[in-house]
């Protein structure tokens, strides 16, 4: 209680938006920036925030808003923020880009993801046809 006394003494941090969104130099930072600030948006319209306890945002531009709208939606449905389902895992599935697929010396390597679908080679689908 007392950190939230502290907190709610001091003044209260603004954010201008707009200003932010016009920092960043390249698409990706912009994308980042608008996915963060509208998050940012979605948590400033909750009862902490509303109470003193978040940042206050200015300038809020329409589509940042409408980002924000979009993962309540998301979320409310019970989605991650940006539409995918949550903690789906499909077994045999090709394994993401940053996943680390080698055996490292062993035979296994990862049981859950697969390296991609199998190639098949000349020599493979004719042993295949003989059985």
């Amino acid at each position: 209680t007392e950190v939230i006394a502290r907190r709610l003494s001091q003044p209260r941090e603004e954010v201008d938006v707009a200003a932010e969104l016009r920092k960043a130099d390249t698409q990706a930072e912009l994308c980042r920036a608008q996915r963060r600030l509208a998050d940012a948006s979605r948590r400033a319209e909750t009862a902490d925030a509303k109470a003193g306890l978040g940042p206050k945002l200015l300038n809020i531009p329409r589509w940042v808003q409408e980002e924000a709208e979009q993962q309540k939606a998301n979320l409310a449905a019970g989605k991650t923020k940006d539409g995918k389902e949550k903690g789906k895992v499909t077994v045999g599935a090709a394994a993401p880009s940053y996943v680390w697929t080698g055996g490292g010396g062993t035979d296994g390597g990862n049981p859950i993801f697969v390296a991609g679908p199998p190639v098949q080679t000349s020599a493979s689908s004719g042993a295949m046809a003989e059985d």
